[in-house]
């Protein structure tokens, strides 16, 4: 019978030189640990709204190209406009909102799913709707509003799943960067435009888009 230790040995020798997987968890997993309430607290208190804007204004984030209008464009959002919300949500509910995008999809904002009869899919927020035809703010030709022909629709499915992906938490470093871009959030909505100025970073703080 072979001895505890040299079984300990054989056993330890077999695994010299193999890997053990270990499944990290990602950082919505390790926030999500936590309540929304006390995830609001802690960006109250140590998060800091300059380096959120840094972070909200980073292309990879996608957070530009929704909440905030492009020039000429008054309106032009796939998101709400954070600086001029009629009911501005809590902190806590903005926690919820970033871990959360499709908990709650706000009202106008709900997104819609185009079947034509070409067999196409074409996906965006609904703008407009008739008996003649759908303008929709198509999400690959970013947010820019097509009209659809209701005649060369075979079917049109309202989505329970905001445009917002889920995990979009994860493209952050640190529990640090997202309280800190809870802060910003909440800053600029309850400031509105001027606040959103006096925050918005210098272009040399963003990462470089590169050249398709």
């Amino acid at each position: 019978m072979l001895s505890r230790n040299l079984v300990v040995f054989l056993v330890a020798s077999c695994l010299v030189g193999q890997s053990i997987p270990v499944r990290a968890q990602t950082l919505e997993t390790r926030l999500k640990q936590q309540s929304s309430q006390a995830l609001a607290q802690q960006a109250l208190a140590m998060g800091d709204a300059k380096r959120g804007a840094v972070l909200f204004h980073q292309r990879y984030m996608s957070c530009v190209q929704c909440h905030v209008e492009r020039e000429g464009e008054q309106g032009a959002t796939l998101g709400p406009r954070l600086v001029a919300l009629d009911e501005k949500p809590t902190t806590e509910k903005i926690v919820e909102a970033i871990l959360e995008p499709s908990r709650t999809v706000r009202k106008g904002y709900e997104p819609y799913v185009l079947l034509t009869v070409d067999g196409r899919t074409i996906s965006g927020i609904l703008r407009k709707r008739t008996e003649d035809f759908i303008e929709l703010a198509v999400l690959d030709k970013g947010g820019h509003v097509q009209r659809f022909a209701v005649d060369g629709l075979d079917e049109i499915v309202a989505s329970k799943q905001s445009i917002m992906p889920a995990g979009l938490v994860n493209q952050l470093a640190s529990p640090q960067q997202f309280l800190d871009l809870v802060r910003y959030v909440h800053e600029v909505v309850q400031g509105g435009p001027v606040i959103a100025q006096q925050l918005k970073p210098s272009a040399a703080l963003l990462a470089p888009v590169l050249p398709e």
